[in-house]
C-alpha cells in the first residue's frame, strides 16, 4: 500500500495511536492523542497530492451531526484538524514533502479557509485556538512556538529564548501550552510570560497538551521512565499526579495520559497491564480516575483527545494506528458513537478516521484518511452537531 508524503514532524500528541460540502448523518442507532503509546514523533500516513473533492450535500432526517471535508490552503492538497473554538477550526494542510505543511484556519460554517503560514518559514501547524487566536508552531532550522490572530502576517514568536524547541499544543481562555525542550510550557500570549511547569524531582521530561485558561493537563515522565497524567494549576508547584496507584478494574495501570481539560473534567488514556490502551476520564485526583473503554464498538484500545466537559472525542482500534476509528462519547463507554459509521458512501473508501478536538457546542474535528487502490489520502473533517 502506497502512503505518500509520510510526516514525520512531532505530532500535536505525544503518541501515535496511531471543500466544505455538507452531508447529513444521523448518530442514533449507531453501531460502530512505552508499556501503552510512545511519547516519541512518529511518522503518519500523509496525503495523496491529488485534489480533494467536496462531498454533494445530501438531507437526511432527525440528524445529530453534519459531516464536512474542509479544504485544504496554500494550493496544498490534504491535511488534518485538531482543535477548534467557536465557529473556526484549525490544523494543518500539506502536500508533497514532511517540510510542506501549513498551519490553516477554517470556518466550517461559511467555508472559508485562512493559510496561517509565515513568511520565510519551511513548515508550520496550528493546534489549537481561543477566542480570536491560534497556536501551533513555526520551523525553520528549530521549531518555534507560534500564536496567530487569524492570519500569517500576525504570527507572533513566543519562543522563550535559549533552546531549540518550542509548540504550543494547547490553548484556553488566555492561556497557551505545549512544550519547551523538554518542559511543560504555559504562556499567556507572549515569550516573556513563558512558565515552566516542569515538576523537577528527576522527572526526565514533560508536556502540557491543554489547558481551560485555569487548569493545564499533560504528562511528566518519571525517573523510571514511565508518563502520568498531571494537572497543573499554573505553576510547577501545583502539579498533581493523576496516575492510578490501586486497580484499574483487575489490571494495574503502567502508565497514563492527560489530553484534555475543561472545568473540572480531565480526559486521555490508561496502559493498563496485559490489557492495552483504555480511554479514560478523571476529576481532579488519582483516585477519581474512569475506564470508559468501548468495548461494544468491537476495538481493543482507545483513548481521549478532548473534551468540552460534556462530550470526549478520540479514537478506538484494534492494531493501533491501522483500524483506527472516530468515536465520540458522553461521559461513559456506554455511550461511545463511532463517528466513522456516519461517513456517507459518497466520501469513497475510509481506511481510518479520528476525532482530534470538539467545541463548546459540539461540533467535533480530525481526520478521515480516503483509500483508493494503493493511495491513502489524508483530509481534514468536522462533524457539526446539528
Amino acid at each position: 500500500m502506497q502512503l505518500k508524503n509520510t510526516s514525520q514532524a512531532t505530532r500535536r500528541r505525544f503518541f501515535a495511536l496511531s471543500g466544505a460540502g455538507l452531508i447529513s448523518l444521523t448518530a442514533l442507532g449507531c453501531s460502530g492523542s512505552q508499556s501503552g503509546p510512545t511519547p516519541n514523533p512518529t511518522a503518519s500516513p500523509t496525503p495523496n497530492p491529488s485534489a480533494t473533492p467536496s462531498p454533494t450535500p445530501t438531507p437526511a432526517p432527525s440528524t445529530t451531526y453534519t459531516f464536512s471535508v474542509l479544504p485544504a490552503s496554500g494550493g496544498l492538497s490534504s491535511g488534518e484538524a485538531r482543535g477548534g473554538a467557536g465557529a473556526q477550526q484549525v490544523g494543518k494542510s500539506f502536500g508533497s514533502g514532511i517540510m510542506g505543511e501549513h498551519a490553516t484556519l477554517w470556518n466550517g460554517a461559511t467555508g472559508a479557509v485562512v493559510d496561517l503560514h509565515p513568511a520565510g518559514k519551511t513548515s508550520s501547524r496550528a493546534n489549537a485556538s481561543s477566542g480570536d487566536k491560534q497556536g501551533g508552531s513555526a520551523v525553520n532550522s528549530v521549531t518555534h512556538a507560534m500564536l496567530w490572530s487569524g492570519s500569517a502576517a500576525s504570527a507572533l514568536d513566543l519562543h522563550p529564548g535559549a533552546g531549540t524547541f518550542s509548540e504550543i499544543l494547547g490553548m484556553g481562555g488566555t492561556q497557551q501550552v505545549g512544550t519547551f525542550n523538554s518542559h511543560a510550557a504555559l504562556w499567556q500570549g507572549t515569550a516573556a510570560s513563558f512558565v515552566d511547569l516542569d515538576t523537577g524531582n528527576g522527572a526526565l521530561s514533560s508536556q502540557a497538551f491543554d489547558t481551560d485558561g485555569v487548569h493545564q493537563v499533560g504528562i511528566v515522565k518519571n525517573s523510571a521512565g514511565k508518563n502520568h497524567a498531571t494537572l497543573w494549576s499554573g505553576t510547577a508547584a501545583s502539579a498533581v499526579d493523576l496516575h492510578p496507584t490501586a486497580l484499574v478494574g483487575t489490571a494495574e495501570a503502567v502508565e497514563s495520559f492527560a489530553e484534555g481539560v475543561h472545568g473540572s473534567q480531565q480526559v486521555g488514556a490508561l496502559s493498563l497491564r496485559s490489557v492495552g490502551l483504555h480511554a479514560a476520564i478523571w476529576s481532579g485526583s488519582s483516585a477519581s480516575v474512569q475506564d470508559i473503554h468501548p468495548t461494544q464498538r468491537g476495538r481493543t484500545n482507545s483513548l481521549i483527545r478532548a473534551t468540552n466537559g460534556a462530550q470526549q472525542v478520540g479514537k478506538a482500534s484494534n492494531s493501533l494506528g491501522v483500524t483506527d476509528i472516530a468515536v465520540v462519547w458522553s461521559g461513559t463507554a456506554a455511550s461511545a458513537i463511532n463517528l466513522q459509521a456516519l461517513i456517507p458512501a459518497s466520501f469513497g473508501t475510509v481506511k481510518q478516521s479520528e476525532a482530534q478536538g470538539i467545541s463548546e457546542s459540539g461540533d467535533i474535528v480530525g481526520f478521515v484518511d480516503r483509500q483508493d487502490g494503493s493511495t491513502v489520502t489524508r483530509v481534514p473533517v468536522i462533524w457539526k452537531k446539528n
